[in-house]
């Protein structure tokens, strides 16, 4: 498949991405989904767009793709679905973002020997007992973070983490918890 730069990322992506809608419809057995993911991965389509409105899409990629997670780019929307905001606008992005970023820190909280630091990000900064095992861990599980700890003393024993899906963040957490 005809590959290009996906912006100034350093990643490359597929000329067609794979629009995960299919894959998310609970009248799909859990074997299919897990096979049209695969499938879609193997024949070179590493650039998944999913949404939360896809039914079931990111929760079963995230629980038939793990394991491949370093050989595809996914990407979601936001933007909808926020009590009290209209779907689409600043505001409802703005709204989602910031509700995935406090579940996530949340949840960071709730890890023993895990600080995170105050964030109006889609980035957490976290210190951790030992930033270099906790950074190898998680990509060795297949979760890719930023270890900064070497580029300022007072970053000793830190991580950046890009708020993503709840799935994603769920992977990120289950990661960081086996990693530390």
């Amino acid at each position: 498949m005809q590959c290009r730069p996906f912006g100034r990322t350093g990643l490359e992506v597929p000329v067609l991405g794979f629009g995960a809608m299919q894959a998310g419809d609970p009248r799909l057995s859990e074997e299919h989904a897990a096979r049209l993911l695969n499938h879609a991965v193997d024949l070179g389509f590493t650039l998944i767009d999913t949404a939360r409105s896809y039914g079931l899409s990111e929760e079963r990629i995230g629980r038939h793709l793990a394991r491949r997670r370093d050989e595809f780019v996914l990407s979601t929307k936001v933007g909808y679905g926020i009590a009290g905001l209209p779907d689409w606008t600043y505001e409802c992005v703005i709204a989602g973002v910031d509700a995935a970023r406090e579940r996530l820190q949340a949840a960071l909280h709730r890890l023993p020997g895990v600080q995170p630091y105050p964030s109006q990000a889609n980035m957490i900064l976290v210190r951790v007992p030992d930033s270099q095992r906790a950074f190898e861990g998680m990509k060795a599980r297949g979760v890719l973070v930023k270890h900064i700890a070497g580029l300022h003393p007072l970053l000793k024993n830190c991580l950046r983490l890009t708020v993503g899906t709840p799935d994603e963040n769920e992977l990120m957490i289950q990661a960081l918890k086996e990693s530390l």
